[in-house]
């Protein structure tokens, strides 16, 4: 099966048990699994424990504290605030999803759910849609998933001790509508990084009723290493699915994909 970009950059590196319900997929969905490197997780969780210092950014992710979410200019119009303010409270909560239960899945769930009742995905008979590039593009946070190989690394090597020097592992995703690009990684407290590269195609391409559905492929991978030594270790990606963007505002986006899982991201930029 495929994963969802977002996950599967810790999948090239250890295969983990799925975790939460699934959600039904339209018809015709296709993915394609990708590969498991067990050696090279155990290097990049063994490096992201030493020192916290000194690390800094490369392709704009890999610096050392996340920038605070916040809202841009949009044409979109403004949906109702509780909902949303209500799915971001939620997943506070619950951690990012780290450990959640099958309760906390549910909850959720409803929550995203509720959030879409009050504002439907925008169409393509509207002026923009939610695979446009005004509204998709941009480097977004991670605040909940339910992908379980995400969440075992974040779980693993936490971060965020230390004298209050080390800052959290943080996971991240930057999408290029018009370069058809998206990058993941996942940071771990000292800078070392694990990148995914994808190039993306849009559902509205070959059927313009859609403009929820972005596809992508994964084009590259990279183990970036900062300590305690500086290197980059490129890795054979395979593996392609899709996700729905079935909410995104100048603050948060909501992505349901080919796994059935379920991601919350905020825009930082």
């Amino acid at each position: 099966r495929g994963r969802h970009p977002m996950a599967t950059m810790s999948n090239l590196l250890v295969r983990a048990p799925r975790a939460g319900p699934q959600r039904r997929a339209p018809k015709g969905a296709q993915s394609v699994g990708d590969s498991h490197t067990l050696s090279l997780f155990v290097a990049c969780g063994a490096c992201a424990k030493t020192s916290s210092r000194g690390a800094r950014w490369s392709k704009s992710f890999h610096r050392r504290n996340p920038r605070p979410c916040h809202a841009t200019p949009s044409s979109q119009p403004v949906c109702p605030a509780t909902e949303r303010d209500a799915l971001v409270r939620l997943a506070e909560t619950q951690n990012r999803g780290i450990d959640h239960t099958p309760g906390d899945r549910a909850a959720m769930e409803a929550a995203v759910d509720a959030l879409l009742d009050a504002c439907p995905p925008t169409t393509t008979t509207e002026k923009e849609n939610n695979t446009s590039h005004s509204k998709l593009s941009a480097n977004w946070r991670l605040l909940w998933t339910s992908e379980k190989e995400t969440l075992f690394l974040l779980k693993s090597w936490p971060g965020g001790s230390g004298n209050g020097v080390a800052v959290a592992t943080q996971a991240y995703q930057r999408i290029d509508v018009h370069n058809k690009t998206l990058m993941n990684s996942v940071v771990f407290s000292n800078g070392n990084a694990f990148d995914v590269d994808s190039s993306i195609a849009f559902e509205t391409e070959t059927d313009p009723a859609n403009g929820v559905r972005t596809f992508f492929q994964f084009t590259n991978a990279a183990l970036k290493l900062k300590k305690p030594i500086e290197a980059t270790l490129n890795l054979p990606p395979v593996g392609k699915g899709w996700f729905d963007t079935v909410y995104v505002d100048s603050y948060l986006r909501v992505a349901r994909d080919s796994r059935g899982d379920t991601l919350v991201v905020c825009r930082e930029s």
